[in-house]
This record gives C-alpha cells, sequence and structure tokens, in this order.
C-alpha cells in the first residue's frame, strides 16, 4: 500500500509540474488581453518540451550505469557520474537560454503562427526550465530503479511545492507560471540528486552492517 501511495503520488506531482501550467494558465486569466497571451504561452511551452523527447535515450544509457552504482555502494564514481550529468544539465541550460531568445519566437511563429508568437525571453525561460525538467526526470527514475518510490515522491513534491510558491507569489501570471517551471524542476533535480547520493551512502552503510 505505501509503495502504491508513493507511486501515486510521484505521478499526480509528475503531471501537474510538467502539465499544470498550460491547462492552468488559461484558468488564470481574467481578461482578454491574458486569454490571448495564454494561447501563445501554451504554443511556446509545446514547442519548448520538445527536447524531452531526449529523455528515453539518456535513460537507456545512465540507469543501468547508475542502479549498479546505487546497489554496489561505490561513492565516489556514483558522485563522478552525478556531477557529470549535472554538468550536462547545465551546459544545455546554457544552451537553451540563447536559443529559446533568438530562435523561439520565430519557430513559434513559423509552426503556430506570427499571432502565437511569445516574447524571447519567455520561451528562454521555458527552455531552461526544460532542461531542469530533463535532469529531474533522470534522477527520479534512478531512484524508481533503485525501487526508491517514496524518496522519487518527495523529489516530485519538493519540485510542484516550490513552483505553487512561486506561481502565486510572482503578480504576472505568465512570468510567474514560467518561473514555478523553472523553479520547480530545478528544485526537484537537486533534491532527488541529494536523495540518489544519499541512497547510495545508505547502500553501502548497510552493506559493511
Amino acid at each position: 500500500h505505501a509503495y502504491s501511495a508513493d507511486s501515486l503520488l510521484s505521478a499526480v506531482n509528475a503531471q501537474l509540474l510538467l502539465n499544470g501550467p498550460p491547462v492552468l494558465i488559461p484558468a488564470l486569466a481574467t481578461n482578454e488581453a491574458e486569454i490571448t497571451r495564454a494561447g501563445q504561452f501554451i504554443a511556446a511551452f509545446t514547442l519548448a518540451r520538445v527536447p524531452l523527447f531526449l529523455v528515453v535515450p539518456l535513460q537507456t544509457a545512465l540507469l543501468p550505469i547508475l542502479t549498479g552504482l546505487l546497489h554496489s555502494g561505490d561513492r565516489v564514481a556514483l558522485r563522478r557520474i552525478m556531477l557529470r550529468l549535472a554538468a550536462g544539465i547545465v551546459g544545455l541550460g546554457v544552451v537553451a537560454l540563447p536559443l529559446g531568445y533568438f530562435a523561439g519566437p520565430p519557430l513559434v511563429g513559423l509552426i503556430f503562427g506570427q499571432s502565437y508568437v511569445l516574447g524571447g525571453r519567455d520561451i528562454a525561460l521555458l527552455a531552461v526550465g526544460v532542461a531542469a525538467h530533463i535532469g529531474l526526470v533522470l534522477v527520479t527514475q534512478v531512484l524508481v530503479a533503485a525501487v526508491r518510490h517514496r524518496l522519487v515522491a518527495w523529489s516530485w513534491l519538493s519540485g510542484v511545492a516550490m513552483a505553487a510558491v512561486i506561481l502565486f507569489t510572482v503578480p504576472d501570471l505568465f512570468l510567474g507560471a514560467e518561473l514555478a517551471f523553472l523553479a520547480g524542476s530545478a528544485t526537484g533535480w537537486l533534491v532527488g540528486t541529494l536523495l540518489v547520493l544519499t541512497t547510495g551512502r545508505r547502500e553501502r552503510e548497510l552493506q559493511r552492517a
């Protein structure tokens, strides 16, 4: 029962963090201008999420390695791999920032039409948020493979909690949504990374005992 509850909590929070913004923003729009921007936000968010397709091949390559290190208790190797993963995610975010800012608006206009074009800053924030979300998905899948479903739930819950705080404290609805997705994904990724490293330490201590 605990396993089912943790898995359900993880699934709900994962959906809230990734799919909540395009559903919530139109619902919170209060005037015609905000409704128009909500459509632009959905178009930009849809385009920005395309790199999430990278997650599947990354999982295939990384999960067996990281899961093996978790169970073996080799913390040095685990930290090294997690550091490289973090550097890769940060590098992806660094590339996504200018790419989203300069290439995002023309791409949105090309695919969805000029009436759906959102500002470069908005698309850049969403693109960086997607990079952080890739990191979050990867570390939580490592915890799933290690059968640490409660830790998976904590990772997603921390991200959703941070996103909710930002969304309802930033006055600008759309900037708040963009920062909420970015900060929520980054928070969940960092918490998940810490939990992976802690789990590796616990595995080693159990083996010694």
